[in-house]
């Protein structure tokens, strides 16, 4: 008989594209859903225009030897932690890319209806949660913060 972890494993892999990863994080309700985030929300990319976002999210990926599937990955895991914890968004998500001197990364933020203590402290128990699913450290970072603006 097999076990569940013996299923998990022999399950295929999905695939995303990096056009997917672009939708998902622009719109946090298609992976948060709305009893989380709004279905308006958009989320913000500090650098640049989100035209701009697909190429570096790719070159940041590959100098990293990764596909989307890591950040898939993170986006679930949030999803499932806001979900169990009832968390709500407030205010738009960011989307940063860092490319400094041999450095590469993708961070994105997510704004809770909470005030600064209380988010900060969700926060480090979601990190104590990708550590454990060995997800804390990746190419793709995601934090949890305070309310942010609402533009």
């Amino acid at each position: 008989m097999e076990t569940n972890s013996m299923n998990i494993a022999r399950a295929p892999m999905l695939t995303h594209t990096v056009d997917e990863l672009l939708a998902a994080l622009r719109r946090p309700a298609i992976f948060l859903g709305e009893s989380a985030a709004p279905a308006e929300l958009l989320a913000e990319y500090e650098e640049a225009d989100w035209s701009v976002a697909h190429h570096e999210i790719r070159d940041i990926l590959a100098a990293h030897e990764e596909t989307p599937a890591i950040a898939f990955r993170v986006l679930d895991a949030a999803a499932r932690f806001l979900k169990f914890h009832g968390l709500r968004l407030h205010g738009n998500p960011w989307l940063h890319m860092l490319c400094f001197q041999g450095v590469a990364g993708i961070s994105y933020v997510l704004h809770l209806d909470l005030d600064r203590e209380d988010a900060n402290t969700w926060n480090d128990r979601f990190c104590d949660a990708l550590a454990n699913s060995d997800l804390l450290n990746s190419v793709f970072s995601l934090s949890l913060r305070h309310r942010g603006p609402v533009r």
